[in-house]
């Protein structure tokens, strides 16, 4: 014990308790001067945040915290500096002597009038970032438009009702005998209105809740249900009631919310810039137009100073400078493929496409509901896309009159023409639009039989094709037959003729070949004959063409027909050949695929980017359920005026007048070829035969050339080995 007394200092003592509280005081904060240190916090980043949004350049901290106000606020990112200035205000009223600021309702009130903003900026067709998009979404689907707006001034009445604790007749001078029983019955007419609002909202609300689940109880097979077609009551006996159209608005999706991130849009342009600057092309970024698939960076060219004998000279960047650093601009900023467009048509900058980080999905919906596509008042307009800089690509079928599509496989060809063809039959009823449909793939558009706008089941025999293409010609020559007796000169002119005298009127006629290639494989000099010639003639007539091939070359795609195309779209491609065969010119190589496309309008000379539309599966089955179903439910029409389901069985005299889609094959060869007797005539003619003769001369098939050269050499008038002529016919009814 005692060597543990001697190991402490006898002078050193421990500390009173008074002193000790007195030092524990000293470090002590009291609640007043954590309230004032937090207001100074906050106003100070209320300060610091209104400058980093006026600053162009940002640290890469603060490009965070604006691009973080940009996404939840959009417009209304001002909102949130003024909310932590106010908020600071709000906790130093009592030290600057403003004891009614101090009040909680103020705080409520300033958010509040926050989000109301927000709200509006979204109504008004501004951004108004994700809080905003949110909180309107819940109006519009509660209230609608006009509703929304009249909710949001009655909330903010309330709201500065709430806030000054004031009536708001007050607030009027001119209306101070307003007594408290008026104002109540107003505000209480609104507020009923609102509530059956909302009841009819809920009624509807559980009515399609009902039928989602009924649907979801059936097999998949059967999962679209009928539509119920409503047909006048009142219509005479023998008029036929109209084709109703499809409400589309109810199973085409709407656009997703885009993807926008500025931080990257900032760090591309820095990159861009630096690069070209490392190059010695000094040049800045004045422009940036972000769309779905790619964003065009606006590159204005800079001067480079020389001095020449002692004189400072300023010379301006060629445009050749910038568009041979494409690799390199490509390799900085870590792209697959960029397109450089020198210059950019009206503007004096350069654009250089840089592929997006994250591709945002273009609806078909989005697109027909924009103003550019509702001021078309074509029946045949059609909604292709959205552009770099996110506008609608949209464009009038009768204006073109003719579209050529072509890409490499797997670059949306097909789902460009189930856009059209969705495009076209959302707006168009069986009595005013036809298709012919020629698919020799067999698989993609066989899912169209059935619906009542055919003129025959989709053709996908290859046989069956050039007697197609010779009734559409023949349906040509008829209808200027029919223009020339009424003394009309188009089509629009003969139906409102037909139309004055009772007569019926001709619909358009819209012909779609998915695949050129295996057509001009076949029968090229068929092919192309027929098919120039409609190209040629037939705008007049309403009869219109789209082609579409995934081989771009001279063999498919010949001067003759491309001549006729003037309107053109060009999806990726393998080589700048194939591109200069599409659009004659390059460009089409350096393109990102899955719709990624240029569109060639049948006026412009500059090809335009754009990102093709989509449609899905599900949604292309519900519209041609719904042709079906409506052609199911249509009272039959006498025989007379039943148009037939295969233009086989056509009669010679009709709405068509014409006779056999494609001419009647015999089963097998013993059976004799209408064509034979002329077949036998090209013996008096030639010393030689083959198939590929006789093909040409008749303009038939090769399949049935070849058949015919058997019935020849079954005659004995050919040799089977050589094809020599054996024994030569003077007249075609000799052998009869």
């Amino acid at each position: 014990m005692a060597s543990k007394k001697s190991r402490r200092s006898p002078t050193k003592k421990r500390p009173s308790r008074q002193r000790r509280r007195k030092r524990q005081r000293r470090f002590h904060l009291s609640f007043t001067t954590i309230i004032d240190g937090a207001a100074l916090l906050l106003m100070l980043v209320g300060v610091l945040s209104i400058v980093a949004l006026m600053s162009p350049t940002h640290s890469p901290l603060v490009a965070r915290w604006v691009a973080f106000w940009q996404t939840w606020l959009g417009t209304g990112r001002w909102l949130a500096p003024l909310a932590f200035i106010g908020t600071g205000t709000w906790l130093l009223a009592p030290r600057l002597d403003w004891p009614d600021v101090r009040h909680p309702r103020v705080l409520g009130g300033l958010f509040g009038g926050s989000l109301l903003v927000l709200i509006a900026l979204e109504v008004a067709g501004d951004d108004g970032g994700r809080i905003g998009a949110q909180l309107t979404h819940w109006f519009l689907l509660a209230f609608g438009r006009w509703g929304t707006w009249l909710m949001l001034v009655v909330v903010a009445l309330l709201l500065i009702r709430w806030v000054s604790a004031r009536p708001l007749h007050t607030f009027i001078p001119s209306l101070p005998s307003l007594h408290l029983p008026t104002i109540l019955n107003t505000w209480w007419a609104v507020l009923s209105h609102a509530l059956a609002h909302i009841a009819r909202l809920i009624t509807n609300l559980a009515h399609a809740i009902h039928a989602c689940v009924r649907r979801m109880r059936t097999p998949r097979l059967s999962l679209p249900t009928v539509i119920p077609i409503h047909h006048a009551t009142h219509r005479p006996a023998n008029e036929e009631a109209p084709w109703p159209l499809p409400p589309w608005e109810t199973f085409l999706r709407e656009d997703d919310a885009s993807t926008f991130d500025p931080l990257s849009i900032r760090t591309k342009t820095r990159i861009i810039e630096e690069t070209l600057a490392h190059f010695h092309v000094p040049a800045r970024v004045v422009e940036v137009q972000r769309g779905p698939r790619v964003t065009q960076f606006g590159v204005e060219p800079g001067y480079i100073e020389r001095v020449v004998r002692g004189e400072t000279r300023r010379q301006k960047v060629k445009v050749r400078a910038i568009t041979r650093l494409a690799n390199d601009l490509a390799l900085a900023l870590s792209a697959p493929r960029i397109r450089i467009e020198a210059p950019v048509p009206g503007k004096p900058i350069v654009g250089i496409e840089v592929p997006n980080d994250h591709a945002d999905i273009v609806t078909l919906r989005g697109v027909m509901e924009s103003p550019e596509f509702q001021r078309l008042r074509s029946p045949l307009r059609l909604a292709l896309g959205r552009d770099v800089s996110g506008a609608p690509l949209v464009a009038d079928l009768a204006k073109m009159p003719h579209l050529l599509i072509a890409g490499a496989t797997g670059s949306g060809k097909s789902v460009c023409i189930n856009t059209i063809l969705t495009c076209l039959l959302c707006h168009n009823a069986p009595d005013r639009l036809n298709l012919l449909l020629i698919d020799p793939k067999m698989v993609e558009l066989s899912t169209y039989n059935g619906i009542p706008h055919l003129v025959t089941s989709v053709i996908t025999d290859i046989d069956h094709v050039i007697p197609a293409l010779r009734w559409a010609v023949a349906e040509m020559e008829r209808r200027y037959v029919l223009f020339s007796a009424v003394g009309a000169r188009h089509l629009e002119a003969y139906n409102r003729t037909a139309r004055e005298r009772g007569e019926p009127t001709l619909p358009y006629l819209v012909i779609v070949i998915d695949e050129l290639a295996d057509l001009m494989l076949t029968a090229p000099d068929e092919v192309e004959y027929n098919i120039t010639r409609l190209a040629q003639m037939a705008r007049a007539t309403g009869i219109h063409l789209i082609v579409a091939t995934q081989r771009p070359s001279v063999n498919v795609i010949t001067g003759l027909i491309k001549a006729n195309f003037p309107a053109r779209i060009a999806f990726a491609v393998a080589s700048q050949i194939d591109s200069r065969v599409i659009l004659d010119k390059p460009g089409a190589e350096t393109l990102l695929g899955s719709g990624d496309m240029l569109y060639l309008g049948a006026d412009a000379s500059i090809p335009k980017r754009a990102q093709a539309c989509y449609v899905s599966d599900e949604e292309l089955q519900q519209l041609i359920l719904f042709w079906q179903t409506a052609a199911a439910q249509r009272p039959a029409a006498p025989k007379e005026k039943r148009r037939p389901t295969h233009l086989v069985d056509a009669p010679p005299e009709g709405p068509l007048m014409q006779q056999s889609l494609w001419d009647a094959l015999p089963a097998d060869d013993s059976e004799p070829d209408p064509l034979l007797p002329q077949a036998r005539l090209l013996t008096s003619q030639y010393a030689r035969l083959s198939p590929r003769l006789i093909q040409h001369r008749l303009r038939v098939s090769l399949a049935r050339a070849e058949r015919l050269f058997n019935l020849l050499v079954r005659e004995g008038l050919l040799d089977p080995r050589t094809g020599m002529v054996r024994k030569q016919a003077t007249t075609p009814d000799e052998h009869a």
